[in-house]
């Protein structure tokens, strides 16, 4: 990771400068995550297809 700061306008009239971290390093020292993040579409699809949507306590 390569830490380095801008200066955008918006910064320069605030006076803070804007810190910004490439990951590009980071990202191909992990592993490539397979599984997807499901999206509401698919969530409700398991839900219909459920047998037991929830259980009384």
């Amino acid at each position: 990771m390569t830490p380095f700061y801008v200066n955008k306008n918006s910064e320069i009239e605030r006076g803070t400068p804007r810190l910004v971290i490439n990951y590009k390093q980071l990202n191909t020292a992990l592993q490539w995550i397979r599984h997807h993040i499901p999206n509401k579409k698919d969530l409700l699809k398991r839900l219909i297809e459920a047998k037991i949507y929830f259980q009384s306590l």
